[in-house]
Parts: C-alpha cells; structure tokens; sequence
C-alpha cells in the first residue's frame, strides 16, 4: 500500500511519500477465538520544501527530521460474540517495533495497541 504525493501544498513543502507492507496470519482456536500474528514495515519519505513561517532553531522545524522505516510485530486476539450478541466481534492488537530508523530526532515508538468493536448489520 502506498502514498504518493503529487505536488507540493500552498506553503510550498510536501510530506514524503509512504510505502507500507503487511503481512499476517491467523488461527482459529474455536468458533469463539481466534489469534493473529502480524508483521508491518513502513517506510516514510522525508518533507520536500519548506514552510517559510517556520524558521525557528528547533529540531521540529528541520524537514529532515521526518519519516524513516519501522518494522512492528504484533499479536492480536480477536472475539466473536455468540447468542445475543453473535453480531458483535471485539478485537485487540499489541505490538512492538523491532526495528527503527528514525531521519534525525524524533521520538521513537514503544507499543502499539488497537481495539475495535465490529457489529455486523445483515439484511
């Protein structure tokens, strides 16, 4: 999956482009619980241009110090609902990066969680 950008925006700078690859896999433990296991890279371009408005001397400021390449492992466990609520699926994902490398200063990612609730509408 990517994101290419196309031009530059009205303050004359553009996000670099995002390039991203997924893949994964499943077990179902019984018709209630089943468990993923999943491995997502990514990896962002650098800002192209620059924002006249922000000149200030901080790290935030330098265009250079945006994107890099992550690579996360993550465990998820998913829930079907069963009875009155068989139209539900509640769902959990944690993961960590197992590698990173950042452009210049940023702040690194530790953890990654997501939840969802899923309710399922059929005609």
């Amino acid at each position: 999956m990517g994101v290419f950008r196309l031009g530059d925006n009205d303050q004359g700078y553009a996000f670099g482009d995002v390039h991203t690859v997924t893949a994964w896999g499943a077990y179902q433990w019984n018709p209630i619980v089943n468990t993923s296991l999943r491995i997502a890279a990514r990896n962002e371009g650098t800002i192209e241009g620059r924002d006249a408005m922000i000149a200030a001397p901080v790290q935030t400021a330098d265009p250079n110090n945006y994107g890099g390449e992550r690579v996360d492992l993550l465990l998820g466990v998913n829930l079907s609902g069963q009875g009155t609520l068989s139209d539900m699926q509640f769902a959990v994902e944690a993961g960590i990066p197992v590698y990173q490398d950042l452009n210049g200063p940023q702040m690194e990612t530790d953890v990654v969680v997501q939840f969802s609730i899923v309710k399922m509408f059929m005609p």
